[in-house]
C-alpha cells in the first residue's frame, strides 16, 4: 500500500510517509510494531 503513496526511491524524511510505511509492514508483511518501528527508523511516540 505505501508503495503506492510513496515513490520507490523516496526517502522516507516525514513522519507521515513513516508512519505510512509503518502501516505497511505490519499489515502486508506482519511484523510486529517493535519491529516495524526499527525497520523504518520512527521513534513509537511519533506514532501515535
Amino acid at each position: 500500500m505505501w508503495r503506492r503513496c510513496v515513490r520507490r526511491w523516496e526517502k522516507l524524511l516525514t513522519p507521515g510517509a513513516r508512519r505510512t510505511a509503518v502501516n505497511w509492514a505490519i499489515e502486508e508483511k506482519g511484523y510486529s510494531q517493535r519491529r516495524a518501528y526499527g525497520l523504518i527508523g520512527l521513534e513509537p511516540k511519533t506514532y501515535r
